[in-house]
């Protein structure tokens, strides 16, 4: 693998990382709204390692809350670690963010590629991810030979 591709491999599988952590715990971080999506939004420094991460439920255009932030080191006034904000608290959800800022958070990805330094994930409602889901399936073609195949076996 050259220099580029180890490069967007580390941080495909950090966002993925944070995608599945929020996914798992959408309902611990989504109590008391309906949000359409989380944002999240991070910052690597020059060395490559996360400074801090954010995120926000968003209900629509324009309007997002901040749902929590974690800090790796104490700037701009910040202490390290997590801190949950507008009401919003999961201790197993930050647990989770724990353990990824341990493992690929820890690791630094070389901070010579402008395309590293700050990330944003946008993170559909699992909800919103099933329904779409039925509708794609009904038009793959192989899917609908495979039910009309079990339809006529039955």
């Amino acid at each position: 693998m050259t220099g580029a591709n180890n490069l967007a491999a580390a941080s495909s599988t950090f966002d993925r990382s944070l995608e599945s952590a929020v996914s798992s715990h959408w309902g611990e971080l989504v109590s008391n709204t309906t949000p359409t999506a989380i944002h999240v939004a991070y910052h690597r420094n020059l060395a490559g390692m996360v400074e801090y991460l954010k995120f926000w439920a968003c209900e629509g255009k324009g309007d997002a809350r901040l749902v929590c932030e974690y800090w790796n080191a104490a700037l701009w006034a910040h202490d390290i670690g997590f801190a949950f904000a507008n009401g919003y608290c999961s201790a197993r959800f930050a647990g989770a963010i724990e353990t990824i800022m341990k493992g690929e958070g820890a690791i630094a990805v070389p901070g010579d590629s402008p395309l590293v330094r700050d990330g944003l994930l946008q993170i559909i409602a699992p909800a919103a991810r099933a329904s779409a889901l039925p509708q794609t399936r009904a038009a793959d073609p192989l899917a609908i030979a495979i039910s009309r195949s079990q339809a006529l076996a039955d």
